[in-house]
Formats: structure tokens, sequence, C-alpha cells
């Protein structure tokens, strides 16, 4: 289920071609210059979601908060309770990493997107507390998780974003292409108001996410084409403008 592919965007717009020459030509322009606008873009990764003092921070917690608890408290059906606790702890899962691969490899990107995620915790956090649901998160220590597929998971990622920096910038794509599948689908099947507001939020931050980690495989020379959601979606995400949410 959690299979990684990871194949080069060259080989993934290549494999799409005709035998014939001409046409292997024109596709393989294509995709170098999806590529090159891809890697012009790379900027964007440095650009922190949460960029505040710690008043501001405070004071955007409360505005999260205050929205939440100001739409109605509707009736939970199993899915919604079941994804509500697991995004609790995939969140986390993000948080941790970023925060083991920030201290081994100190790049800015995984401190500024590790901030994000503590964001994206609290709200999550704030929904199971409206709901009087119990935090899977509240005592247990980095990279410990009570959903035994999360904690297979991240020990995973720590083992392979362990052996390079190009490998752990390939680990952050791949927690927001899982993250995306996982918010798409809770948002599908919910009718929520403040699920969709808190899970439409996190979805975008999960996308300005991927559209970070993307430019720095390549610059480092990686490759990654999408393991959860189609290609095509990851497609339009990686080429598309960083998205402006309330938070």
């Amino acid at each position: 289920m959690y299979k990684i592919f990871i194949i080069s965007v060259f080989a993934f717009f290549l494999s799409l071609s005709c035998s014939k020459d001409d046409e292997s030509v024109t596709i393989a322009n294509e995709s170098e210059e999806l590529t090159d606008a891809i890697q012009d873009s790379a900027d964007v990764s440095d650009i922190p979601d949460v960029n505040q003092d710690s008043t501001d921070l405070s004071a955007l917690y409360q505005q999260i908060q205050t929205t939440i608890l100001s739409l109605p408290k509707e009736e939970l059906s199993e899915f919604e309770l079941s994804s509500m606790i697991h995004m609790r702890e995939e969140e986390k899962l993000a948080r941790d990493v970023y925060q083991y691969l920030y201290a081994k490899y100190e790049m800015t990107i995984f401190t500024n997107i590790m901030n994000s995620e503590e964001t994206h915790m609290f709200a999550v956090e704030v929904l199971l507390n409206k709901y009087n649901i119990v935090d899977p998160a509240e005592t247990t220590e980095p990279g410990v998780f009570k959903d035994e597929s999360l904690q297979s998971i991240y020990d995973s990622l720590i083992a392979k974003g362990n052996v390079s920096l190009t490998e752990a910038l390939i680990v952050g794509a791949i927690i927001e292409d899982l993250d995306i599948m996982d918010l798409n689908h809770l948002l599908e099947n919910s009718d929520n108001q403040d699920f969709k507001y808190v899970f439409e939020n996190l979805n975008l931050g999960s996308r300005n996410h991927l559209r970070g980690f993307y430019p720095q495989v390549l610059n480092n020379n990686g490759e990654y084409a999408a393991s959860y959601i189609s290609q095509e979606e990851f497609d339009a995400v990686v080429t598309s403008s960083k998205e402006i949410g309330t938070w």
C-alpha cells in the first residue's frame, strides 16, 4: 500500500511517447522545458508558510481556534472520526520528520515547513478537543506513533532521509504527496463545515510544501514522480504558483 515508486520526470513523459523518433523528440523537449520551469521556481521553498514572531503566532492560533469553535458541531461519521485521529498523527509525522532532517542537514526548507506542520497539528487538535476525542499525539515523543502504519512509514522515511540530502528532499515530496491523497479522500467524504475549514487549509498547505520540495529535489540531481496522487494532479501542483490560504 505504501510502496514508493521513484522514477524520473523525464522517464514519465518519455513512457507516454510512441516509437516514432519525431514524437519522442517533441515529448523530450517538452519534458525539459517543464523541468526547467520547475527548477526556476525553486525559491518558493525558502518562503515559510508561518513567518511570524511569537505574538503573531499566538494571534494566529487564537484565530484558528475561534473559527473552528464558531462553526457548527455536527454529527461525526465513523470515517470522519477515524480520519480526524489519523490526520493528527499524520501531521505529527510530517513535523517530526522535518525536525529530524533539519537537525541533520540544517537546510531552511525543513524548519520552515516544520513550523507550518505545527500549525496544522494545532488545528486538528482543536477539532479533537471540540468533539471530545482523545488526542493520540498528546503524550507521544517525537518519532513515536500509536498508529502502527504511520510508525512504519516514519521509520522508513527516516532511514531514507539519512542516506543523503537528496534523499531527504525526496522524503519531503513523499510526505506531501501522501498528505494530499489522504486529505483529498477526507474532503470527498465529509461535509462538516469545521472539517472543511481545517482540512482544506491543510491540503492547500501540503500543495505549497510539495511545490517547495520538488524543485529542490531536481536541483540536487534527484528524481521523483507521484506515488500517491495521480501524476496529472502532481504535475498540476508543481507547475502552478504558490497558493495563499487563510493560515
